[in-house]
């Protein structure tokens, strides 16, 4: 038989409150075998999103230059483009004109986006006025290579 001296061990919160003959602020709720696990808060259903190497080709695992499904709760780096035509694609403001398709920039109030799920990198994008998730073919033209945060290297995420 074993016995538990208390003269060294510190009390704190609900086991205090039972011995000094308080109710405790928590109840137990008893859980019935029966019952349905609880929903996780991820998304389980999660779909898939492509990414891309950042400058349009050439990244280490895309060795076919055709994208790579990743699931959209993965981390990716974002890089966005916005439709431009006529004076609409005055560089400046941050974006860069690559192509003629789009204009291209990797960094918002000059903060890149860092590893980011799918959701979150759409959120960055359209962030600023005119933004989005660049298209498959504005990354393969090369309309986002060079526009910083060191992304060339790197799977970007792709509406």
């Amino acid at each position: 038989m074993y016995f538990l001296s208390f003269r060294y061990l510190k009390l704190t919160g609900e086991a205090q409150r039972m011995l000094n003959g308080e109710r405790p602020l928590t109840r137990t709720i008893p859980i019935d075998p029966s019952d349905p696990p609880p929903q996780s808060i991820v998304d389980s259903t999660s779909s898939t999103h492509l990414t891309l190497c950042g400058r349009g080709s050439g990244c280490g695992k895309d060795i076919f230059n055709a994208g790579i499904e990743a699931d959209s709760i993965e981390l990716h780096v974002a890089r966005c483009c916005r439709d431009c035509s006529g004076r609409s694609c005055n560089k400046g403001n941050g974006w860069k004109t690559k192509c003629t398709l789009a204009q291209g920039r990797s960094k918002i109030d000059g903060e890149c986006s860092g590893k980011v799920d799918y959701l979150s990198a759409k959120a960055f994008c359209e962030s600023i006025q005119g933004g989005r998730l660049c298209t498959a073919e504005e990354v393969q033209s090369s309309c986002v290579k060079g526009t910083g945060c060191n992304y060339d290297t790197k799977m970007i995420w792709v509406a």
